[in-house]
């Protein structure tokens, strides 16, 4: 094998993100359970299966990212209905979008993302415990090339429960490989490439805007979504309204 194609090998595995894990991180009464993603360099499907069974009455986030003009990024499987939360949004070359299930059961879990166009994509997903299974406030955008150490953050939510979860999902969309450091919160998970969670108690319910920052200037996506606690009673901000072959849509 010549030192050519041994050095582009090397890149290739270099560049495809670890197993991510929270491992039951706890934040107050939540807990980030379990985790995992996934990238695939063609094709329209790509899954990312969790390790153990889930634990019923948990609720499943997810967020995925594809390079190529994309219509459609739909979320299913595990037997969830995934209510996408607020849209396709692009930019930085990438199109992306995050996506909600409540689960009641305890069985294994792959969650396939479908594109409509083939593409270089990934997916990351968290399977959260504690929460009422209610989003109460969510927001995502891209944020644009954000300078090394500055705040990382999506447009501001605001939420109408007290204890919420906050959770920040940010992609390099960039493709590039960066450390992530927790601003407002405490990082969840952070892949070997891409990718990073981050959660947050909000102790009173009201406007905030989370916070990540990262070790390079890259182009980034930021999303937020709030998560009830158990005993709260807010009007929930995701009515999936379609669940036509477990597709849902949030208003």
């Amino acid at each position: 094998m010549n030192r050519l194609l041994q050095l582009t090998l090397l890149c290739l595995v270099a560049s495809v993100p670890a197993s991510a894990a929270c491992s039951g991180t706890a934040l107050g009464a939540f807990t980030c359970i379990q985790a995992c993603n996934n990238w695939s360099y063609s094709g329209t499907t790509i899954t990312c299966s969790f390790s153990s069974a889930l634990t019923a009455g948990s609720e499943i986030v997810v967020t995925g990212l594809a390079y190529a003009t994309e219509t459609s990024m739909v979320y299913s499987g595990c037997s969830l209905t995934f209510s996408d939360l607020d849209g396709i949004k692009s930019g930085g070359s990438g199109w992306f979008n995050q996506a909600w299930a409540a689960n009641s059961g305890t069985g294994s879990c792959t969650v396939t993302l479908t594109v409509g166009t083939s593409a270089s994509k990934g997916i990351f997903a968290l399977e959260i415990g504690g929460s009422n299974q209610t989003v109460d406030a969510h927001s995502l955008r891209y944020a644009g090339t954000v300078t090394a150490g500055n705040p990382i953050t999506p447009t501001a939510i605001t939420t109408a429960v007290d204890g919420d979860l906050i959770i920040e999902f940010v992609i390099d969309v960039t493709g590039s490989s960066v450390t992530y450091t927790a601003g407002s919160g405490t990082l969840f998970v952070q892949t070997s490439d891409y990718w990073a969670a981050q959660g947050q108690i909000q102790t009173a319910h009201g406007s905030v805007t989370p916070n990540v920052t990262a070790s390079g200037t890259y182009n980034f996506s930021a999303g937020a979504i709030a998560l009830e606690p158990t005993g709260g009673g807010g009007p929930p901000a995701c009515k999936p309204t379609l669940t036509l072959l477990g597709v849902g849509r949030c208003n």
